[in-house]
């Protein structure tokens, strides 16, 4: 099972960490999950995961309830990047 780092900006960090809109849109694919905050970067977030169905996860995170769940979150879309573990 592949862990996968997603990093990306949002909105309101303390938002960010304190939704459960994650866990309840990816709690059947992807697993331990642990948040991260960028250090110097106040709004840069990340995210990494073992994700065993990585298309799975990326249908669910480009469905409108992915993208209605990152409008709630304040994720910015355009600034998301995943890495796969190799």
């Amino acid at each position: 099972m592949p862990r996968v780092i997603a990093m990306h900006n949002v909105d309101n960090v303390e938002h960010w960490l304190s939704s459960p809109k994650r866990d309840e849109i990816f709690k059947e694919v992807a697993f331990d999950m642990v948040t991260f905050v960028h250090p110097s970067e106040p709004n840069k977030v990340g995210l990494s995961a073992n994700i065993p169905d990585l298309d799975r996860f990326l249908e669910i995170n480009s469905s409108p309830i992915g993208q209605a769940a990152m409008k709630h979150d304040g994720v910015q879309p355009d600034t998301i990047v995943l890495m796969v573990e190799a």
